[in-house]
């Protein structure tokens, strides 16, 4: 039997919550289409990590998505 290969594909969680949350700081992001790109989730998986740092910019990130509905 053969087996198809996959790619994996990784992201740095670092660079993606800290591009959500200037992202939705400066506007360029509507509630919406934050959550369609998938970046929401990622904040919210975010608040589980091990490391603190990845954390808590999850948690900002997640703060910023609130203030940009109000």
């Amino acid at each position: 039997a053969s087996y198809e290969k996959r790619r994996v594909t990784s992201y740095d969680p670092d660079f993606i919550l800290r591009f959500s949350i200037h992202g939705l700081s400066r506007g360029f992001f509507e509630p919406i289409e934050f959550a369609r790109l998938g970046l929401l989730a990622i904040a919210f998986v975010s608040i589980a990590s091990t490391d603190e740092g990845i954390r808590k910019m999850g948690y900002d990130a997640l703060g910023n998505f609130k203030q940009s509905l109000e």
